[in-house]
């Protein structure tokens, strides 16, 4: 039985790897589209794509690969306005103009956020679906902005789906996220341990492990019937005091927590979480959010590397 070739976007973002991790265990054939090779893929298997709004190079790259799964997870969270747009809406709108023209039978998924949403009264939660998009920060709207071009491709009978991620937590998460802060403080601690110092972890997430998220995105890839848009998440508020008391656990040497409660963040949101049951409507469940497991993980990958004795 042959295996659908896929092609991967953000193949060497914190997602990315681990998407193109899980398909290579599988031995499925996956081509990876972007600037910089992943070292996983073969040289014949990497398209090298300088700008993503060139769409004549990306057509070019499609009619290589001819992939029959496209799983767009390239994006930017941080960054001056005019790149989120380039990054976040215009790439993706490029890739589902080319791919409607050289590969138009392919099945694409894109990775949406759940910062699409904005803030949410405590009332209106969990967020569902229909609750309304009010983003307020740049990563948001132009994420936004994809999902609109998304739609639009729909529309005109592109197969495609929008999964909607909330917080994904995991080894090697990028420092712009709490918890990969967190950890890269961690990792700079000498061997008596350290100090961590936070804002204010009384807030509380949906959360979801990536290899739970990475489950889900290759499930939704096999499933043609299921389309428009739909929420990665677990249903369930996390308390982010909670996750960094279990990394804190999980450390081999002592650290002390100075949380500093007016110590800016990336968003004032108090309480945020999801509503899975579109999801699980389509016989599809992320795997619940395993706390310990799941810190224990991200500790072991921000743990400093001891020279022997």
């Amino acid at each position: 039985m042959s295996r659908p070739r896929f092609l991967v976007t953000g193949a060497n973002g914190f997602l990315g790897t681990h998407v193109l991790a899980a398909l290579q265990a599988l031995d499925i054939p996956v081509w990876a589209l972007g600037r910089n090779a992943p070292q996983s893929v073969r040289p014949e298997q990497w398209l090298p794509l300088e700008d993503p709004g060139d769409a004549p190079a990306m057509q070019l790259a499609l009619e290589k690969a001819q992939p029959e799964v496209i799983v767009h997870l390239a994006g930017a969270a941080v960054g001056p306005l005019p790149e989120l747009y380039r990054v976040n809406a215009i790439y993706g709108a490029t890739l589902l103009a080319a791919a409607s023209k050289v590969v138009p039978a392919a099945r694409v998924v894109l990775a949406g956020s759940a910062a699409e949403y904005g803030p949410v009264e405590a009332d209106a939660l969990p967020v569902t679906e229909e609750t309304p998009h009010r983003p307020r920060d740049g990563y948001g709207i132009t994420k936004l902005a994809q999902t609109h071009h998304a739609l639009a491709s729909l529309e005109r009978g592109q197969n495609l789906v929008v999964a909607r991620l909330f917080n994904f937590v995991g080894p090697h998460m990028p420092g712009h996220l709490a918890l990969g802060a967190f950890g890269r403080q961690v990792a700079a601690m000498p061997p008596e341990g350290g100090v961590l110092r936070t804002g204010d972890l009384s807030t509380e997430r949906d959360f979801l492990s990536v290899h739970a998220v990475t489950q889900v995105l290759l499930a939704l890839a096999k499933r043609q019937d299921v389309t428009g848009v739909l929420n990665v998440c677990s249903g369930v508020p996390t308390r982010l005091r909670s996750l960094v008391d279990e990394l804190v656990r999980q450390c081999p040497f002592p650290v002390e927590v100075q949380e500093d409660p007016g110590r800016a963040g990336v968003t004032s949101v108090r309480r945020h979480y999801g509503s899975a049951e579109r999801l699980k409507s389509h016989g599809i469940e992320p795997p619940a959010f395993d706390l310990r497991t799941v810190m224990a993980e991200l500790a072991v990958s921000v743990r400093p590397q001891r020279p022997a004795p």
